[in-house]
């Protein structure tokens, strides 16, 4: 006979729940080295365009200003992606992609020429544009993910002690990035090997996506009758076929038995 319940427990959703955040928490130290990366001002690409391939400064002014333009394209790109696209597979999907911008900039760099700063400077524009577009996407849909996933009785303490953790992430790859830099004297090389580390821990982070639950877990207060009207609508439809009986007023708890 299978004894596995009906609907998840409370003890059971408090466990996935629990996993889920610390997944989360995990995630977003190894994520922390593509993320710092890909702030609009950073030390990385501070140093990339000013030492490792000096540009012009309008594209400097461009290479800083795009990841704000691009915060702003996608309010005309998310809602379609929200409202077609679960949160959860699209969030790891944006997040190996915006990955792969950063290994197609790191495979990209020996190629680029210091002498030729208007060429490196029009493959940088073009790079930043597409990296900060799916990385402004990739955001939105993380909040939204965050916000079905974690109770807002939580959320406070919750990101509170998450973010010291990832503060604490940063501080370490910044200083880590700047000792780089300076012993391998802002060479290609050098740009290559940080990319190829941030890209492996955030591929690593992916798998702490995946093992985050999907969004907001089922509760016993909230469950559905009917497979789509919800128990605490003024019109319930009682299970096992009966017909339903309105409530006029005033909502009521469902008197469904889970057998």
């Amino acid at each position: 006979m299978n004894t596995t319940p009906a609907h998840p427990t409370p003890v059971r959703n408090r466990e996935v729940l629990r996993r889920g955040m610390r997944a989360s928490t995990i995630e977003g130290m190894l994520a922390t080295p593509v993320v710092t990366m890909s702030l609009p001002v950073n030390i990385f690409m501070t140093a990339l365009v000013a030492k490792g391939f000096p540009l012009s400064k309008p594209d400097i002014g461009g290479v800083s200003s795009l990841p704000f333009a691009c915060n702003f394209l996608q309010v005309f790109i998310t809602p379609f992606v929200t409202r077609w696209l679960r949160a959860k597979p699209t969030a790891i999907c944006a997040a190996a992609l915006h990955t792969g911008c950063w290994a197609w900039l790191g495979w990209k760099l020996p190629s680029l020429s210091p002498a030729d700063p208007i060429a490196t400077g029009r493959f940088l524009l073009l790079w930043v544009f597409v990296a900060s577009l799916v990385n402004a996407v990739l955001a939105v849909v993380w909040n939204g993910w965050m916000h079905d996933l974690v109770p807002a009785r939580m959320r406070g303490r919750y990101f509170g002690q998450r973010n010291r953790y990832c503060q604490g992430a940063t501080l370490v790859f910044v200083l880590g990035t700047g000792c780089v830099l300076s012993w391998g004297e802002y060479s290609a090389r050098t740009f290559q090997a940080i990319i190829a580390a941030a890209c492996l821990f955030r591929v690593a982070s992916l798998w702490f996506f995946w093992r985050m639950p999907d969004g907001r877990l089922p509760s016993n207060k909230s469950r559905w009758c009917a497979g789509r009207t919800p128990c605490s609508s003024s019109l319930l439809l009682a299970p096992c076929g009966r017909s339903p009986r309105i409530v006029s007023g005033r909502s009521t708890m469902c008197s469904c038995s889970s057998s």
